[in-house]
C-alpha cells in the first residue's frame, strides 16, 4: 500500500516537471531569477498543489498505520481464540482421563465389590485426580476421604469426619473459586490492553 502510494506519489512529480520547465521558461533572467519570478506568479498555485499532496500523503499513512493496527489486533484476537480452544481441548481431555483413571482404579480395587463400594471408589479417585497434590489441603482431604469411607461402614459412624470433609472441600472450592475470579480479571485486563 505505502509502495503504491510512493510510486504514484513519484509518477505525479513526473508529470509536474515538463509544464514546470516550459512554465519557468517564460520568464526572463537567470535561473534562480526564473524560480524567483515563478514562485511569485504561482505562489497560490504552489500552495494549493503542496496542499493537496501533503492531505493526500497524510490521508495514505494513517489508512496504513489503522491497517497495521488493525492486523495486530486480528492477529492478537486470533491468538486469543486458538488458545482458548486449546485450553477447552486440554480441559476435555484432562476431565476424561480423570474420569478413565479413577473408573479403572474402582474396577481393580474392588473386583468382588458391590456397586456402591466401586462408585464410592470412583468418585474418591475422581476427587483426589481433580486436586493439585501441592494444595495446602490435599493431604487432608485424601485422609478425610478415606476416614469417612471407613467411618460410613462402622456400626456407629461417626459423623464428624463427613462435616470435617465438607469444611476442608469448601476451603478448596472457595480458593478456586478467588483463583477463578483472578485470571478472568487478568484475561479482561489483557483484552482490554489491546
Amino acid at each position: 500500500m505505502i509502495l503504491l502510494a510512493v510510486i504514484l506519489f513519484l509518477l505525479a512529480l513526473v508529470a509536474l516537471v515538463p509544464p514546470f520547465i516550459v512554465l519557468l521558461g517564460q520568464f526572463p533572467g537567470s535561473a534562480s531569477a526564473k524560480l524567483e519570478a515563478f514562485i511569485s506568479a504561482y505562489s497560490g498555485s504552489i500552495i494549493s498543489l503542496g496542499t493537496l499532496f501533503l492531505v493526500s500523503s497524510l490521508a495514505l499513512w494513517t489508512t496504513h498505520l489503522s491497517n497495521r493496527s488493525s492486523e495486530k489486533r486480528e492477529a492478537g484476537n486470533r491468538r486469543i481464540a486458538a488458545e482458548m480452544k486449546l485450553a477447552e481441548m486440554r480441559k476435555g481431555w484432562i476431565n476424561e482421563l480423570a474420569a478413565d483413571i479413577a473408573e479403572f482404579t474402582s474396577l481393580v480395587g474392588l473386583r468382588a465389590g458391590n456397586e456402591a463400594d466401586k462408585k464410592e471408589l470412583f468418585l474418591g479417585s475422581r476427587i483426589l485426580l481433580r486436586m493439585n497434590r501441592n494444595d495446602p489441603d490435599y493431604d487432608n482431604l485424601r485422609e478425610c476421604l478415606k476416614s469417612v469411607s471407613l467411618q460410613i461402614r462402622a456400626d456407629e459412624p461417626d459423623l464428624d469426619k463427613l462435616i470435617d470433609l465438607r469444611e476442608i472441600s469448601q476451603r478448596i472450592l472457595k480458593r478456586e473459586w478467588e483463583r477463578l475470579k483472578r485470571d478472568l480479571r487478568e484475561a479482561q485486563l489483557l483484552e482490554a490492553a489491546q
